[in-house]
């Protein structure tokens, strides 16, 4: 066979008239062929037409664009992933820092709220439903948190009508400064208050924000001085009379 085996192979060398050739690499090849009579006259030598051999696909060139272009698309999507899994990452560790300094900040917040002198309550504009109360606030007014919350000053309003005209015009001008109230604690004892009101976002909704102050000491020594000095005024005019 030109190309691969020069040898002859003679019938000694073949079985059964065949000749096999395993493994052939890629090529052009041809068969030489030649018989010998029993006069061991050999005849012309005759050979076949050129019989190529191909590369197998796997060792071909387009195989070769094909896995390169295959290899660099898993690597695209592999670093693709691993790009998007680091912003992924990095979101998360902001979304968590963030979150942590939010909490950080409520908590500072919520600290101040409880430890204010003055009570601060946060409500329903309209039904004046309690949405959030301080410490100082379930202090002065003598009424467990889990109570506040949810329950209606005007339930606790001496004048209720008068409460309702004092919102709205806090609704009007955003804020309200300085006027004062009557309401009554859990134990049903009456005190005075001073009332600084303004509109506020609370929760995504229009909420009154309110800081109340107990005033009940000052009234009282106010009306001991108003008092005294109604009798004063009644023992001068016996004196004169």
């Amino acid at each position: 066979m030109a190309g691969y085996d020069p040898q002859w192979i003679t019938k000694y060398r073949s079985i059964a008239n065949l000749v096999r050739y395993p493994n052939i690499p890629p090529g052009n090849y041809r068969f030489h062929i030649q018989s010998v009579n029993v006069m061991n006259r050999e005849s012309e030598v005759v050979t076949s037409g050129s019989i190529r051999i191909e590369n197998p696909f796997h060792q071909s060139f387009l195989f070769y664009i094909i896995m390169s272009s295959a290899l660099l698309i898993v690597i695209l999507i592999f670093s693709h992933f691993i790009a998007k899994r680091r912003h992924t990452l990095h979101l998360e560790k902001q979304v968590f820092r963030r979150t942590k300094q939010l909490e950080e900040s409520e908590d500072e917040l919520r600290n101040i709220f409880n430890n204010v002198h003055d009570a601060i309550i946060i409500m329903d504009p309209h039904s004046e439903e309690v949405y959030e109360a301080n410490q100082r606030a379930c202090e002065i007014y003598k009424i467990a948190r889990t109570e506040f919350i949810g329950m209606s000053i005007k339930d606790i309003s001496e004048n209720a009508a008068r409460g309702e005209k004092k919102i709205l015009e806090t609704l009007k001008k955003g804020a309200f400064v300085n006027f004062e109230t009557v309401q009554y604690r859990g134990d049903g004892s009456k005190m005075y208050l001073e009332i600084n009101a303004s509109t506020i976002k609370y929760r995504g909704k229009k909420a009154l924000l309110s800081i109340n102050r107990d005033i009940s000491e000052r009234k009282e020594t106010e009306n001991k001085i108003q008092n005294s000095l109604r009798e004063k005024e009644i023992l001068l005019k016996e004196v004169h009379h």
